[in-house]
């Protein structure tokens, strides 16, 4: 079974589970009251009705009308056994058993049958689809694990990325209450806030992680930070995926180098292009504290660097023209290079593991015989 078929089994034994476990859990709790507490009186069978199903049988309906204790009088559409069924063509009259406060909820037939066959089912699914999830991040051999290696990584190697202004009560899946925290906290710090971008590149190559920028430019133009609550679809943090709350400042220097800073601890596997002095701090690094990382950082590069200088910028499309710059810059180097074994180990948590050096190699093959369709 391929990655995208266990995907789309998953989703479905998910969704069509949850669905037969909920109505199932209904249908026993009412069939429970009914058999309890539930009044009975004599009804009458307006019609019936058959559905022939191959795989489960025939399923059998009789349409109902009977009078309340209240005095009330209702017509509802009931399943009864076969029994039941051919009883009520011979007399037009049956035993109806209803809930005193709520005779909608009700049962034609001598007994109340106790259902539980559509909670069983669900739970099944439900079961099926967690086992999926289990094993879903282990594929079946090295060739389809390099083939989403590969195909993950092509998404780093877009190169230029296309931003629109973003409304923040369109992301309701988003932790916006954070985001305006974090605002404040970047604010506090010399840095204004600019507007709520969505990057459209990244949201084509990945529907199910829709998120904003919150784009901030720096003190005195010479840095610009980013706020981002990355989180995956409830289907993919099933499934493994983490949400991340980032926060990313960069400065970009006259001789074409970078220093950046985030707390984006999930990015730290990746290597970065010769240029670029990235630091990825753990996740629950506080704003506060990856400022101040920030601009240690970049005076010790100063210091290093004597002869040049933080470049400008004047404004939200002069920074997203640099940030389309740095995109094009480690583009470039992945496009190059694909995927080294050390990003892997770092990646998957191991070393020396013999599998991950087979999918590795058919990362590395498969990636080099794309080099000249890229190219």
């Amino acid at each position: 079974m391929g990655k995208c078929k266990k995907g789309l089994a998953v989703l479905f034994l998910l969704i069509v589970g949850s669905y037969f476990t909920v109505t199932g859990f209904q249908e026993l709790r009412s069939t429970r009251a009914l058999a309890s507490r539930g009044q009975t009186v004599a009804g009458e069978v307006i019609e019936r009705d058959t559905h022939f199903r191959r795989r489960s049988g025939s399923s059998y309906c009789l349409t109902i009308r009977f009078q309340s204790e209240a005095g009330k009088s209702f017509t509802e559409r009931v399943p009864v056994s076969i029994d039941d069924y051919l009883k009520a063509g011979a007399t037009p009259k049956v035993k109806v058993h209803y809930l005193p406060n709520d005779p909608k909820v009700c049962a034609a037939g001598q007994t109340v049958e106790i259902k539980f066959g559509s909670l069983v089912t669900g739970l099944f699914m439900v079961a099926g689809a967690v086992l999926l999830i289990v094993f879903f991040k282990q594929p079946l051999d090295e060739q389809e694990a390099a083939e989403a290696v590969v195909s993950e990584f092509g998404k780093l190697c877009v190169g230029h990325h296309e931003y629109a202004p973003a409304d923040a009560r369109r992301f309701p899946h988003l932790d916006l209450a954070w985001l305006d925290a974090a605002r404040q906290r970047l604010e506090s710090h010399g840095f204004t806030f600019l507007q709520d971008t969505e990057d459209l590149t990244f949201a084509r190559d990945n529907p199910a992680v829709r998120t904003l920028l919150r784009v901030h430019l720096g003190r005195q133009g010479t840095g610009m930070a980013a706020l981002y609550h990355l989180k995956p679809q409830w289907w993919m943090r099933m499934m493994g995926a983490k949400e991340a709350r980032v926060c990313d400042i960069e400065t970009e220097f006259s001789n074409g180098m970078w220093v950046c800073t985030g707390n984006a601890q999930a990015a730290g596997a990746l290597d970065q292009p010769p240029g670029i002095d990235t630091i990825q701090l753990p996740a629950s690094t506080p704003i506060e504290a990856v400022v101040q990382a920030h601009d240690a950082r970049v005076a010790k590069f100063l210091a290093r660097h004597p002869e040049v200088r933080p470049l400008v910028k004047s404004g939200l499309e002069d920074l997203l023209r640099a940030q389309n710059k740095l995109e094009v810059i480690k583009s470039d180097f992945r496009k190059e290079r694909g995927v080294s074994k050390a990003e892997l180990e770092r990646m998957a948590g191991v070393k020396n593991d013999s599998q991950l050096d087979a999918i590795h190699a058919e990362a590395a093959r498969l990636h080099h015989e794309q080099k000249p369709r890229a190219a």
